[in-house]
C-alpha cells in the first residue's frame, strides 16, 4: 500500500514538471506561424498601399515635383498626400506642395493607376479642396 503511494505521488510530480514544458514547446511551434502571418499582412499591406509608404503617391508626389519646376523654376520643399478616391489600382491623389514656408503654397490632384501617373489637374490655389469639388475632378477625368 505504501509503495502505491509512492507511485501515485511521483506520477503526478512528473506530470506537474511536464506541463510547463509543453506549454513552452506549443508556444515556441505557434511563434513561427504567428510571424508568417504577420509578414503576409504586411507584405500585402505594402504592395497595395493600405500602409503607409504607399507608391501611388510617391509618383504623385514626384510628378507634382516636376512639374512645379517645370512651371516656377523652384523645387519644392515638402509634400503632403492624400488619397481622395480609390477604385481599385485607380487612385485620385490630392497633393500639396510647401516652397519654403510651413504653409503650402498649391495643389495638384494626380490621377494614378497602379504606380503609374495617368493624369493630372493644372496648379490650383492652396486652399483648393480636391475632397469637396470629388464629383467635378472625377468627371475630368473620365472616373
Amino acid at each position: 500500500m505504501e509503495n502505491q503511494q509512492m507511485q501515485n505521488t511521483t506520477e503526478t510530480n512528473v506530470t506537474q514538471t511536464n506541463t510547463p514544458q509543453k506549454k513552452k514547446l506549443q508556444l515556441l511551434g505557434f511563434l513561427p506561424v504567428v510571424i508568417c502571418i504577420i509578414g503576409l499582412l504586411y507584405v500585402f499591406g505594402t504592395s497595395t498601399g493600405i500602409l503607409g509608404g504607399s507608391k501611388a503617391e510617391e509618383a504623385a508626389e514626384k510628378y507634382v515635383n516636376r512639374s512645379v519646376y517645370s512651371s516656377l523654376g523652384v523645387v519644392p520643399t515638402n509634400f503632403k498626400s492624400e488619397t481622395i478616391y480609390r477604385d481599385g489600382n485607380k487612385r485620385l491623389i490630392e497633393v500639396k506642395y510647401g516652397l519654403d514656408s510651413n504653409d503650402w503654397d498649391g495643389t495638384y490632384c494626380v490621377y494614378t493607376n497602379g504606380e503609374y501617373v495617368v493624369n493630372c489637374t493644372g496648379m490650383l490655389g492652396a486652399g483648393f479642396d480636391c475632397e469637396s469639388n470629388l464629383a467635378e475632378i472625377q468627371a475630368l477625368f473620365g472616373l
